[in-house]
């Protein structure tokens, strides 16, 4: 049996045991994509972010459900019993599916000590928050696919949205067993990104934390060093879906090659800085505006295309794959269709904005990316971004 198909038997029997019993606390959080505003976000401009379809979730066991775990981990009872860790020891149990396991125990110094897998952020938020001990499942299978055989992860903030269902979790247990509590969102947020930067060396501007917090559609801003913005948006999201066709892309490396580049250069990189801003503002005041015409699709794709031209030049100068050969091809592919597409996020193929004119268009232009990537060999997963089409099913195209 394959690792994956181990993996995915593992996720199955311990989806099933907690079905079976009652976990004391549940807590929720989405995927994010950055809508608008990428990199223009670290410089104080507005970012637009949604969130997906895709939930994680997080439960908590007390220790008494220890041992029927192990049963179903097997690897984590063979570490425990090599290593000969005593139940007594054992302060906290994490379970994150398809990532692995681990064993956080206290040795006789007091020192806490991780056996199996390391979760750096998951153990920073339970030791900062004076979580009482137990087991702590968290549940990201929704934010990947299995790709030739392999789980790969889409690039819809799974990071960030475990560490909001932990906090979201947290949250719902009982005051007196926490150090720290985070009841308001707001709370949860400043939490959990504090945790998060800790961990990635103060890189990136929390943006996905936010929205996988809040939910739904948002404004994001910092303000300064102390203060951040969010502003939940009450507006439908015209009809947009997220393309994304495996592969993923390091935030924190182009982070830190556009940290180099801007030293270089201050004048371009300023320049591209504020190209993506007042994209980013123009969508946000067309989102704001309740008004809207009965053409404000074909508006909404306008300024998509605006923001993937921002993207594209910045990308060219920059030299990161910002803006990829996917991106221009499929661009090219369905110009001529009234479809428009744009790169989001940090960047690489992970994940790709798409929407068209009207639903004909929509239509037309989906199935040109669909051919285009079962002639190329290339696996295709595409969902929906907006409430307005979230009752259609997401659509799975696996190449052989």
């Amino acid at each position: 049996m394959s690792i994956l198909a181990l993996q995915n038997q593992q996720n199955l029997a311990l989806s099933a045991y907690i079905d079976s019993v009652k976990p004391l606390a549940q807590g929720l959080a989405w995927g994010k994509v950055m809508l608008f505003g990428e990199y223009a976000v670290l410089n104080g401009g507005p970012a637009l972010l949604t969130a997906t379809p895709q939930q994680a979730k997080a439960y908590y066991l007390d220790l008494s459900h220890l041992t029927q775990i192990l049963q179903i981990d097997s690897s984590l009872k063979l570490g425990i019993e090599e290593s000969g860790v005593s139940p007594s020891q054992i302060e906290y149990v994490i379970c994150a599916f398809n990532w692995g396991s681990s064993i956080l125990y206290k040795n006789k110094q007091g020192d806490l000590k991780c056996l199996g897998e390391s979760f750096a952020f998951i153990e920073r938020c339970l030791h900062e928050a004076g979580a009482p001990k137990g087991i702590y499942l968290i549940d990201t299978q929704e934010f990947g696919l299995s790709i030739h055989g392999q789980w790969q992860k889409m690039g819809i903030g799974s990071s960030g949205a475990s560490s909001a269902a932990l906090c979201s979790l947290l949250s719902q247990l009982p005051a007196s067993l926490l150090k720290h509590t985070q009841e308001k969102p707001y709370e949860r947020f400043l939490f959990a990104q504090a945790q998060h930067k800790a961990v990635q060396g103060g890189l990136g501007s929390g943006a996905d934390v936010a929205c996988s917090t809040f939910g739904g559609l948002i404004e994001f801003k910092l303000h300064d060093s102390k203060q951040t913005v969010i502003n939940p948006l009450s507006t439908v999201l015209p009809r947009t879906w997220g393309l994304w066709k495996g592969g993923s892309f390091s935030t924190a490396q182009s982070l830190s090659q556009l940290k180099l580049w801007k030293q270089e250069h201050p004048k371009s990189y300023q320049k591209h800085i504020s190209n993506l801003t007042q994209v980013s503002q123009q969508a946000l005041n067309f989102l704001q505006n309740p008004s809207r015409s009965s053409d404000s699709q074909k508006r909404w794709c306008e300024l998509i295309q605006s923001g993937a031209q921002a993207m594209r030049l910045f990308s060219h100068d920059i030299a990161l794959p910002l803006w990829t050969n996917t991106h221009e091809q499929w661009s090219q592919l369905i110009k001529d269709f009234d479809g428009v597409i744009k790169s989001t996020g940090a960047g690489g193929d992970d994940l790709t904005l798409f929407a068209a004119h009207d639903l004909h268009a929509e239509q037309r232009c989906l199935e040109l990316i669909k051919a285009h990537c079962a002639k190329n060999n290339e696996p295709l997963f595409i969902f929906p971004l907006s409430p307005l089409i979230q009752d259609q099913e997401s659509l799975v195209l696996q190449a052989p």
